[in-house]
């Protein structure tokens, strides 16, 4: 019995090397959220500034992105921000366009079961991560909560501690006092992100 082989174009390789790409970001990201001595993640939020240096592009290409839904915005009071591992998948998602654009007329011949394996494997993998996500994050809040300093926050969002306290006079943040000293729950920091599908200038 002749190998049945199937030939995809080098795009879907490639589609299939992004896929895998973001399942390792993820298992990742849940082996950090299964460490429970791990420190707050205050670097997580970055501005346009940033993803203009780390995507080498001008800020009015990061303000097009954003509005063409390729990026995903956060607003807190007149700042706008990003979350890196976000930018880094639309990264992986634009360069895979670039490149399926490239090698349309590439293929790879691989055989047939080898084809559907891969598949079955992804299916099972994401499916799994998607398990554990579920079980990581329930519906239902938990009674410990993550606190950090306005030094934690001014850092996280790249404002001064002034600007964190004006914020919080004006309650678009939530500020909680101990004693003299003044805590912020890292979720209701980011639930102040308010998601923007586009940029006013």
């Amino acid at each position: 019995m002749e190998k049945e082989v199937v030939i995809i174009e080098k795009w879907q390789a490639n589609e299939i090397l992004v896929r895998l790409s973001t399942i390792e970001k993820a298992i990742s990201d849940l082996k950090a959220q299964a460490n429970p001595n791990r420190k707050s993640n205050v670097s997580e939020y970055i501005t346009r500034a940033d993803v203009s240096r780390m995507l080498k592009v001008s800020i009015v290409t990061v303000s097009d992105w954003t509005r063409k839904g390729i990026l995903t915005a956060y607003k807190c009071g007149n700042r706008v921000y990003f979350k890196q591992a976000e930018v880094e998948e639309a990264l992986l998602r634009i360069n895979s366009k670039k490149e399926r654009n490239k090698m349309e007329k590439e293929v790879v011949i691989i055989e047939k079961w080898q084809a559907n394996e891969i598949l079955v494997r992804l299916s099972t993998i994401e499916k799994a991560i998607s398990d554990l996500k579920a079980q990581a994050n329930p519906n239902r809040k938990s009674n410990v909560s993550e606190y950090i300093t306005r030094a934690d926050v001014s850092r996280m969002l790249k404002v001064s501690i002034v600007t964190v306290s004006d914020w919080t006079r004006k309650g678009i943040l939530t500020a909680y006092k101990c004693g003299n000293r003044v805590y912020f729950k890292q979720a209701e920091v980011e639930e102040a992100l308010l998601r923007i599908n586009s940029i006013k200038k």
